[in-house]
């Protein structure tokens, strides 16, 4: 509850609604901007040196295009429980692109998740 209060309190202070077709493939030219997306965890979080990384499929919401699988890196604070499959909200900011061990999504956006909370 308190986390879900404190996502909508983030999400309110954003100026701009950047979507993910809007910086997903010029991620470098949108370092810092502050993002939320909605979406399905769709790898096994791992944890490393207190934080957790996970794929993030996007939401047509978060504007990914409906025939398109939209992707992204989320490193998020690893004090919560999270696992694969989950629906949830991710709020935090654009930190460039990173290349992955995935064939299908060789490199992807990434995000510095300040909060991230089921829905």
């Amino acid at each position: 509850r308190e986390r879900v209060q404190a996502a909508d309190e983030w999400a309110a202070g954003l100026t701009e609604r950047l979507g993910y077709s809007d910086f997903a493939d010029a991620a470098d030219s949108f370092l810092g901007r502050k993002v939320e997306l909605l979406g399905r965890i769709t790898s096994v979080p791992s944890a490393r040196e207190g934080v957790l990384s996970f794929v993030l499929y996007v939401d047509t919401a978060s504007g990914c295009p409906a025939a398109e699988v939209c992707a992204v890196m989320v490193h998020a604070p690893s004090a919560q429980a999270l696992s694969e499959r989950d629906q949830v909200r991710v709020l935090g900011e654009v930190a460039g692109r990173e290349k992955t061990t995935s064939d299908r999504f060789p490199e992807l956006a990434a995000l510095r998740a300040t909060l991230v909370v089921p829905r």
